[in-house]
């Protein structure tokens, strides 16, 4: 069963971005506090994987974090555009069943027992047809302009059923499954990164990260849990209510008071 929790912060990626999205420092700085404190509420442990200039940066918030491990600093700079490649980095590079919970999402409740019993569990699932949602999985232009891919990649892409996850919550127990993610996207940078390049940076970050996750599970036969049944439900406040996990993603970050305010006062959602 999951008792460990991961963050994750690659400066890398932050260079055009300072607050990562949020209006400013103090909500920046202020959404770690909360997200990290919350999930030490929950789990046994929570550990960081940065970089020397995420841990620079986090280390004066005095977080709860049981261990830091500095495996983003050996992150290739020029993978800067794919901004979530941190994420992808430090979910390859755990070796005992966890949870990654992004900066921008809080947990006020524990995670569910089917959740934190399963070989992965992810935030909400995404279901498409491969000819369809082309701009947020492109897999034919993907295929087109990608001219070296893994096997297993190009066997997932050829299904006329896709399945991937949004990943603002992701891991696992089945340790397997989740390091083949990792594998398979690293594999795909190393053997044609001009092909990569190529497209646009949101389209590599879902497939690399999100789509990826479907691939790997296709691969391995293995099997999901997701904490909310669609993307509307995970927005929908009566449900973050019964469910207990806000995501604040996109413009929604500029709505962090009212989680500090629930934090603050020592309220559920």
């Amino acid at each position: 069963m999951i008792e460990r929790a991961v963050m994750s912060y690659w400066t890398g990626a932050s260079k055009g971005s300072p607050h990562r999205g949020w209006l400013s420092e103090r909500d920046h700085h202020d959404a770690w506090r909360i997200s990290s404190n919350l999930l030490a509420r929950h789990f046994r442990e929570v550990v960081l994987v940065t970089d020397r200039a995420g841990w620079a940066e986090l280390s004066p918030l005095a977080l709860p974090f049981a261990k830091v491990s500095l495996e983003l600093e050996k992150i290739d700079p020029k993978l800067a555009r794919i901004w979530s490649w941190g994420k992808v980095v430090a979910y390859g590079t755990q070796t005992q069943p966890f949870v990654h919970v992004d900066t921008d999402a809080f947990m006020f409740r524990p995670l569910p027992l089917s959740v934190l019993e399963a070989p992965v569990c992810a935030h909400i699932p995404d279901k498409f047809w491969r000819t369809t949602y082309a701009s947020c999985y492109p897999i034919e232009e993907m295929l087109a302009k990608v001219r070296r891919l893994p096997s297993a990649v190009r066997r997932a892409a050829a299904q006329p059923i896709q399945y991937a996850a949004s990943c603002g919550l992701y891991g696992g127990n089945d340790i397997g499954t989740i390091q083949l993610q990792w594998h398979l996207a690293n594999e795909c940078l190393e053997l044609d990164p001009d092909g990569w390049a190529s497209l646009a940076p949101i389209a590599q970050i879902h497939l690399l990260e999100q789509w990826m996750v479907g691939v790997a599970l296709r691969e391995n036969r293995s099997w999901i849990e997701y904490l909310y049944p669609s993307c509307s439900a995970a927005i929908d406040e009566r449900q973050q209510r019964e469910v207990g996990f806000v995501h604040l993603w996109g413009p929604e970050k500029r709505h962090l008071q009212r989680v500090r305010n629930l934090y603050e006062n020592g309220q559920a959602t």
